[in-house]
């Protein structure tokens, strides 16, 4: 399966009501909207973690916006999530 597909299938598991409208973008906008969705409920999922203290959650953002305003590989934002 590509990362697309991956995608779109973890939009579909999260969010029906964006689904279809971001399925039906053009190509190239589609992969833009999808991922920042996607980066935006994984954010949310953060912050509403009742498992986490606030300075985790403070901490893990952080790291988060600071690895996404650079240029990095993927197994740097996957190392700050731990997966």
């Amino acid at each position: 399966m590509s990362i697309k597909e991956d995608a779109l299938d973890m939009l579909k598991e999260t969010s029906r009501t964006f689904f279809v409208p971001i399925s039906r973008l053009p190509v190239g906008l589609q992969e833009a909207v999808m991922s920042g969705y996607l980066c935006m409920r994984a954010i949310d999922e953060v912050e509403d973690d009742p498992s986490l203290d606030n300075c985790t959650k403070a901490t893990l953002l952080r790291t988060i916006s600071h690895t996404l305003q650079t240029t990095f590989p993927a197994s740097d934002f996957t190392a700050v999530l731990g997966l």
